[in-house]
């Protein structure tokens, strides 16, 4: 290399330098350090602090408010056949806290009894919109992408959801679904269980002892144009799109930067698949968290959402019989009847609770630890029912199912929801 490349080198490592500087991801005295490698460590170490000392650029939760909610987060084509059965979730939501008698909390007109326990946004896909009569119509998501499988826009559109929830400072737990996904207990048992969870439900782990451990993460979908973030093949990791996570993930996902840039470079899938295959859907969220240093906050397994893989196929089962066996597959073979007694238990002491008054059940503190507060407060509400709790390897939902077979688990589930 001759002088004046070596010079437009060390001038270019030096503008990066600066730039980083402005962003405050370097500091003024480290100008002298121009190794694209020294520059990177820094700036990385530098990310770290901006996003702990960013971490409430959403509005928390005000120490008087109710305990918290959770969203459900549609990603869906165009319309959304399991509403009914989302009706009579819903439904039972309502009559819980009606029998709770507590009036609205959020008050004014428009809001619903199970407004109180879950919000509702919903992404279509662009340009399309729910029928005027959906009880979904009004909660559709102002910021819609193009979302296409196999392309980074489909992150695009999660991170547009993740957006749209935190603006409600009540919620503490975010699901991703899908149209043909379907809850599989009562709302009660869901929101206690979801509730009472500190981690989010994402396997965002390495087990570097498996010798399985590369191919588990499907390493080989890793590019080397990733390390321009510091996003190595040990930082890589794989994981269900449908994911549920705490409100303090939620926020780094939606203020990633670097990340989500090389993914958007380096992740897509070619036309033909032998050329590129890389679904950022199933990497991102996962490999972001390992990036932040925030591993130790997912459950490493996953598993909010059942959907059963056969071998070789290119999509998963669709359950189009609605039966008692179908049912207990979809829960992992977990048993929730102590969890439904308890949990109507638990939610009737959080909305009867008094607001404010510094106890754990008065609602979610402005501590910046709102995740670990909404915690403690269904924890409290459970008492000595704590045992009635489920591992969080057991699903909640579970997917797929067709319009086709609604009326048969509209028959299956409602008294699973009237249960509640």
């Amino acid at each position: 290399m001759d002088g004046s490349q070596d010079g437009a080198r060390v001038g270019l490592r030096q503008k990066i330098a600066v730039i980083l500087m402005a962003l405050g991801l370097l500091g003024a005295g480290e100008l002298a350090v121009l190794t694209w490698s020294d520059v990177s460590q820094i700036a990385g170490a530098r990310h770290a602090a901006y996003e702990a000392a960013t971490a409430a650029e959403y509005e928390a939760a005000p120490s008087t408010a109710a305990p918290g909610k959770v969203a459900l987060m549609f990603l869906i084509r165009s319309d959304l056949p399991t509403e009914p059965l989302w009706r009579l979730f819903l439904d039972s939501a309502t009559a819980a806290v009606r029998g709770a008698a507590v009036g609205g909390r959020r008050g004014g007109a428009g809001h619903s009894g199970w407004e109180q326990l879950f919000s509702v946004y919903v992404h279509p896909a662009a340009g399309r919109h729910l029928p005027r009569g959906s009880l979904f119509a009004r909660h559709e998501v102002p910021d819609r992408v193009g979302a296409v499988w196999g392309n980074h826009s489909i992150v695009d559109a999660e991170r547009a959801l993740l957006r749209a929830a935190l603006h409600d400072p009540l919620n503490q737990r975010f699901v991703l679904l899908s149209e043909t996904c379907v809850p599989v207990y009562s709302t009660p048992e869901i929101y206690t269980q979801l509730l009472s969870e500190n981690r989010s439900r994402i396997n965002a782990c390495r087990d570097a002892a498996d010798p399985n451990d590369g191919n588990r993460r499907m390493t080989w979908r890793w590019q080397p144009g990733m390390l321009q973030a510091n996003v190595t093949r040990d930082t890589w990791r794989k994981s269900s799109q449908w994911f549920m996570l705490t409100r303090r993930h939620a926020e780094v996902v939606v203020r990633d930067v670097a990340v989500d840039a090389v993914f958007r470079a380096h992740c897509w899938t070619a036309r033909n698949w032998n050329d590129r295959f890389c679904t950022s859907d199933e990497h991102y969220v996962p490999t972001l968290l390992a990036w932040s240093g925030l591993e130790g906050e997912a459950t490493c397994g996953g598993g909010i959402t059942y959907t059963e893989w056969r071998a070789r196929a290119a999509h998963p089962t669709s359950f189009k019989e609605a039966t008692g066996a179908v049912l207990a597959q979809m829960r992992g073979g977990c048993n929730g009847s102590a969890l439904a007694a308890a949990a109507v238990e638990a939610v009737g002491r959080l909305l009867r609770a008094p607001r404010g008054g510094g106890g754990q059940a008065a609602g979610l503190a402005n501590n910046g630890t709102g995740a670990d507060a909404a915690s403690s407060a269904v924890l409290a509400a459970l008492g000595n029912l704590t045992s009635a709790l489920l591992p969080p390897t057991c699903p909640m939902f579970g997917r797929k199912v067709p319009g086709s077979s609604v009326k048969k688990w509209a028959a299956l589930l409602e008294p699973v929801m009237q249960a509640g």
